[in-house]
């Protein structure tokens, strides 16, 4: 099968689909990949080709995929207390609400906050003072404030993220959503920095993070597994209440694989940090080449195509 994309791909994403034996054509085939910067543009000039039978995307991804919406759609479905049970607190630069709020955390000097942009890759995200909030209120590359978490001294002294992976699937009219129980841990670079870096992973740590929790750090494997599936189903449910509906053309199958960022408090509660619609796939040794090899596999010939069996463990979170 062809999988047809218009943009340029990167060499990660081009290697992973030719190993699963997909050729890549820049005219309209079986199944559609939109990618980069006219991605949305893309997904919807196509949605009516004949040809076109299979996307790997879905619908209005920037419901969540940006930063600044993700908070904002959580907070307006939930109410406030109940989205920061699932993220943290977090104050939009550009609404004159939270513009108040931040005036008032300005003045203390005592407290840290984590700035960040709608980048990915760590391109727009530094840790600030109190004080350098109002230096931010001009600069474009920012668009939220977010309270820190800290992780340091559960797992290591460093800071950690969670780094999952979650698939929304849409086929034979029904919306269904699932998270792995495979991922990563992602470290800081010493025990003074509050944020993760991709270039510090904890390689030792086996594929099953959840099994890592529970086996080597002693945490209860079924509340990770319970946090996690209330945070996708969280996301799910407010996707389904925002997305129109018209896009998604009954007879196609529509498939989305997003990288989830989550961090965990000091009572072992997970909190999401951000979606990522274009998971990185740059591997950094043979084992995490694997495992990014069986996540693709699993996204593209089972959850999409329904023609192998999974080669992870993935939970179901939401249906509709």
């Amino acid at each position: 099968m062809h999988i047809f994309t218009p943009s340029k791909l990167t060499k990660g994403y081009t290697e992973v689909f030719e190993q699963l034996g997909f050729q890549l054509s820049n005219q309209p085939k079986e199944i559609f990949l939109p990618f980069g910067k006219q991605s949305v543009h893309e997904f919807e000039s196509y949605l009516n080709y004949p040809e076109v039978k299979y996307f790997l995307q879905i619908p209005d991804i920037h419901l969540f995929s940006k930063k600044t919406q993700l908070w904002m759609n959580m907070v307006n479905y939930f109410g406030l207390d109940k989205s920061l049970k699932i993220l943290p607190q977090t104050y939009i630069l550009n609404t004159k609400k939270d513009r108040t709020k931040l005036e008032e955390l300005s003045q203390r000097s005592d407290l840290s906050f984590i700035a960040k942009g709608n980048q990915q890759r760590r391109q727009s995200i530094k840790l600030i003072n109190a004080s350098e909030i109002p230096e931010l209120y001009n600069d474009s590359k920012y668009k939220l404030i977010q309270e820190i978490i800290d992780s340091r001294n559960i797992l290591s002294e460093r800071a950690f993220n969670i780094r999952m992976f979650m698939i929304m699937n849409f086929s034979k009219g029904e919306f269904k959503s699932y998270i792995s129980t495979n991922g990563k841990l992602v470290h800081s670079d010493n025990d003074i920095n509050y944020i993760s870096d991709t270039d510090h992973y904890e390689d030792e740590l086996p594929l099953l993070l959840i099994d890592v929790f529970s086996d080597k750090y002693a945490l209860n494997r079924n509340k990770i597994l319970s946090q996690l599936k209330k945070i996708c189903a969280a996301v799910s449910e407010v996707y389904i209440d925002k997305v129109d509906w018209t896009k998604f053309v009954q007879e196609k199958n529509f498939c989305q694989l997003f990288g989830i960022d989550l961090i965990m408090d000091q009572d072992h509660q997970l909190k999401l940090l951000e979606i990522n619609n274009r998971p990185q796939i740059k591997s950094y040794n043979n084992r995490d080449k694997s495992f990014k090899d069986a996540i693709f596999a699993d996204w593209i010939d089972h959850f999409l195509l329904n023609r192998n069996k999974l080669r992870l463990e993935w939970i179901q979170t939401y249906s509709y």
